[in-house]
């Protein structure tokens, strides 16, 4: 049984899987297997991923791999966790097909993190937040499973040879920002220089290892691609309700059952952005991303916290307009909801007021 399994969904995008299997192809680590479920429905696009595979296992004949077409798209969410299911590691690596490791060290690091602290059930890294040019990989991925759910911007793929290279994958970005904690001796993949790094800083770290649920208030972990997770009786998966925050349900489902994470502020992946992303799709309003922070607000019970009471009321329950009978289902504070509405109404005035003022003196 391999130590790591590298679990990759992915949709109508052969190019990105040619970044990411290449990522994968120089990784020093050699104790893992590839398993990845591919969703495709445009012509030629698993023809294609097919042959990145064949070649990947042509030149790394040592590595296992599973490659399932499905005949019927499974969805994002049901996509990543057939891709999990499918595993047979003590570890799951997931990787979004348009998410690729930054050095070939990675995945030996994200291994070393988890052998280390057998008392933890989840590790995670930072990230480098890669902008990717257009053009490339199929608009129909937004519906789909491009996900990561960090902030999105609009994106530009690099065009990428689909044959697997055996030297690393080279973008035209630049880079905004190098954090101290990048692998000085690493040799970075894809690096570019509109490219910067992220990170959960000390104060979160210390936040979330007093109390997992500090997630709900804000994911500061990640996309999925920063994390590695031990293998559990029975499998902990994505929760197949979820849209939105998929991420964090994953999350508080794994620390639920073990608090103990361990992390590194290195970014050890790339996250791709573009405009395709899954979460792109949904409006500021969408009803989806109240019912996700709604089912884990009662999931794991945070009517309890006063703080995150607080935080649902005015971030989710007063801004889409809920009303008592949710209130009381909810368990939500009657002074708590009337001082959040308050708030909301005056924010609003003021608002009204500034761009009243502005079109006064632009007027003038």
């Amino acid at each position: 049984m391999p130590q790591v399994s590298i679990a990759i969904p992915c949709y109508n995008n052969p190019e990105d899987m040619a970044r990411l299997l290449n990522s994968i192809s120089i990784q020093t680590y050699d104790d893992y297997e590839i398993v990845i479920s591919d969703d495709s429905t445009e012509e030629g696009a698993a023809e294609r991923i097919r042959s990145l595979v064949d070649a990947f296992t042509r030149q790394n004949a040592s590595v296992p791999i599973t490659y399932v077409h499905n005949s019927r798209p499974l969805g994002h969410v049901h996509n990543w966790n057939q891709a999990i299911r499918l595993t047979k590691g003590a570890y799951i690596k997931i990787m979004f097909s348009d998410d690729w490791f930054s050095c070939e060290s990675s995945l030996s690091q994200y291994a070393a993190m988890l052998d280390a602290h057998p008392e933890a059930i989840l590790a995670f890294s930072g990230d480098t937040q890669s902008y990717l040019r257009e053009g490339t990989a199929s608009a129909s991925a937004a519906t789909h499973e491009t996900d990561n759910v960090s902030s999105k911007s609009a994106a530009n793929v690099p065009d990428i040879d689909p044959r697997i290279a055996d030297n690393p994958v080279q973008d035209s970005n630049r880079n905004f920002h190098d954090t101290q904690a990048q692998n000085a001796d690493s040799h970075k993949i894809g690096s570019s220089h509109r490219d910067y790094d992220r990170a959960a800083d000390s104060e979160y770290i210390a936040a979330l290892q007093k109390d997992y649920r500090t997630l709900f208030l804000s994911n500061l972990i990640g996309a999925p691609s920063v994390t590695i997770y031990r293998r559990t009786e029975p499998l902990i998966l994505f929760d197949e309700r979820s849209g939105f925050a998929s991420d964090v349900f994953l999350y508080m489902a794994l620390l639920s059952q073990n608090p103990t994470f361990v992390s590194t502020d290195k970014p050890l992946v790339h996250i791709g952005l573009h405009e395709r992303q899954y979460t792109e799709t949904f409006d500021e309003k969408d009803p989806r991303i109240y019912e996700d922070y709604r089912t884990l607000y009662l999931q794991y019970r945070l009517y309890e916290n006063p703080e995150m009471q607080e935080y649902f009321i005015r971030r989710y329950f007063v801004p889409y307009h809920k009303d008592e009978t949710e209130r009381a289902v909810l368990q939500l504070s009657k002074t708590a909801v009337q001082k959040a509405k308050r708030a909301e109404r005056f924010a609003t005035a003021k608002s009204l007021l500034h761009a009243g003022l502005s079109r006064f003196k632009s007027e003038k």
